[in-house]
């Protein structure tokens, strides 16, 4: 499973992969309330991902992820991808076409090397945007919301959006966000639309956190973090070298 709003390169299933040189290194517990014992591994075999090899995979981890897979009813989960395997690559999400392509990079220029297949290349682009990021999994980009200028963090492990729960309240009392679904378990809202590059793109789903402390100590709270509310209606290509992102409608 892809997350790129992770730091490691690998977290692992345990049940199904078994490492050597594997450390205990902490506790914690999954969003669903599961405990999880994470281990880290300092010697890791080579990885093979659709005829290309990963020799050396930096940030390793591995846990009981067993608990996902009979969960969700997927069938055998290996685990999580996270932004440090990406480090060196450019990573296109298509959720059109159901496609993600890892491309390596020119060590120099920073460019892939092979272009994107005939039948992946995306379509018509309608923003390519640089990035600014304390740290790989935290991409940070300009855009609008509500005519009003807004930091965007792009994580693909994000179902919906989150918006900072103060920056939210402005944004009710200017008429540009409310109430969106509401069940036993959530409360979502929607906003007035992102506009990037070319296109508008609708903020449903959203939720509200301390999204602000998240990203950097600045004091600005204009922050929507977004995933799957972009990502199923815009195509990306993440070059993580370059510190660039192109949006494309597929």
């Amino acid at each position: 499973m892809l997350d790129t709003g992770t730091t490691f390169g690998l977290l692992l299933n345990r049940a199904r992969v078994k490492l050597p040189d594997a450390t205990f290194v902490s506790s914690g517990a999954a969003g669903s309330g599961q405990k999880i014992d994470v281990f880290r591994s300092a010697a890791m075999p080579v990885i093979h991902l659709h005829g290309q090899s990963w020799p050396q995979v930096r940030q390793v981890f591995s846990a009981d992820l067993d608990f996902i897979e009979q969960g969700t009813g997927m069938g055998p989960y290996l685990g999580f991808i996270g932004a440090n395997f990406f480090k060196d690559t450019a990573l296109t999400l298509d959720y059109a076409r159901r496609v993600a392509v890892v491309q390596r990079l020119h060590p120099e220029t920073g460019v892939p090397r092979v272009a994107l297949p005939a039948d992946r290349t995306g379509g018509t682009v309608v923003a390519t945007v640089h990035y600014r990021a304390e740290r790989a999994n935290f991409p940070v980009f300009d855009a609008s919301l509500g005519g009003v200028s807004v930091r965007v963090m792009l994580d693909s492990g994000n179902p919906g959006a989150t918006i900072d729960h103060q920056w939210l309240a402005e944004l009710q009392r200017a008429g540009a966000a409310e109430t969106f679904s509401v069940s036993e378990e959530s409360l979502t809202y929607r906003t007035a639309p992102l506009l990037l590059g070319a296109v508008t793109v609708p903020v449903e789903d959203a939720t509200t956190d301390e999204v602000a402390s998240v990203i950097d100590s600045q004091a600005d709270r204009r922050v929507v973090k977004i995933g799957y509310s972009l990502l199923k209606r815009l195509g990306v290509t993440w070059n993580y070298r370059l510190q660039t992102m192109t949006f494309f409608v597929p």
